[in-house]
Formats: structure tokens, C-alpha cells, sequence
């Protein structure tokens, strides 16, 4: 490898990915009385372990992306 190659097909991968996805998580659908019922689904899902399918009280949830919830999940388990 050479000092002159600065970006490689990975690093434009990721440029181009992080700049998708940027817009999103800051224009998402931002509604204070809807963060609790999101932290209790992620909550939820961190009890019994299901990070593919979410629920909320006992009811599946499908009405948010599962992205914000995976990283949430990420976020709060750390």
C-alpha cells in the first residue's frame, strides 16, 4: 500500500453509507410522548431478547423501522 492511495472502495463505502443514513436519524419523527413507549420497547426486547421482532405490551410493534430500535438497543446496553 502506498501513502498516496488515501481512500479506498471500504472507506468511499462508508463515506457514501454515513452520508444516507445521516438525514435520517436526524429528520426522524421526533414526538416526545412516543420516546417512552420506544424506551419501553427496547426495553422490552432487552429482557427477553428479541431483536428481530418488537413488542409493545404484548403486542407486536411495526410501526417504527427496527434501525432506531437496534440502536437503541445498542446504546443501551452498553
Amino acid at each position: 500500500m502506498t501513502l498516496k492511495r488515501l481512500f479506498t472502495i471500504d472507506h468511499i463505502y462508508y463515506i457514501l453509507v454515513f452520508a444516507l443514513m445521516f438525514p435520517l436519524i436526524l429528520l426522524r419523527d421526533y414526538t416526545p410522548a412516543n420516546e417512552l413507549r420506544y424506551l419501553n420497547i427496547v426495553d422490552d426486547a432487552l429482557k427477553t431478547g428479541n431483536f428481530f421482532s418488537f413488542y409493545n405490551h404484548g403486542e407486536i410493534y411495526a410501526d417504527k423501522p427496527p434501525l432506531y430500535f437496534w440502536i437503541m438497543n445498542i446504546v443501551l446496553h452498553t
